[in-house]
């Protein structure tokens, strides 16, 4: 196991980016509603309905899909901030719907759990949001 900054998510197949189900890039169509609660024993999410336009890696997702794509919300991570009622949510003025993201996530009881994700915020649509592709 690797040592970082960030807390690991110990659900589903991976425990990294490196080793989830899947690997892709997609639309935001639409943010569920902010959690109530902190996270503790029981994890707080907030859905994301996403349109897949890459998939980079894995299986169980495909171009054009529309998947919901539960993100375990916690203080201090990226893309993570105060909600309207004081409770960490999903950063409002990163992840809006239209805005492209990328998700490492992991195929859980039927549902898509994020591991982690990563978006440049709004931007242009010449920016694509996440890693490179391909390293030099």
């Amino acid at each position: 196991m690797r040592y970082e900054n960030r807390p690991q998510r110990r659900y589903g197949s991976g425990v990294t980016s490196d080793s989830t189900d899947a690997e892709f890039a997609g639309r935001v169509d639409s943010i569920g509603p902010e959690p109530q609660f902190l996270t503790g024993r029981v994890p707080a999410l907030q859905t994301l309905g996403v349109t897949v336009t890459d998939v980079r890696r894995g299986a169980g997702v495909s171009v054009g899909d529309s998947v919901d794509l539960d993100v375990l919300i916690v203080r201090g991570n990226p893309h993570v901030s105060p909600g309207a009622s004081g409770v960490p949510a999903l950063d409002s003025s990163m992840i809006q719907p239209g805005v492209l993201l990328v998700a490492w996530a992991n195929r859980t009881d039927g549902r898509w759990q994020a591991l982690e994700i990563s978006s440049d915020g709004p931007s242009s649509a010449n920016t694509y949001a996440g890693r490179h592709r391909y390293r030099r």
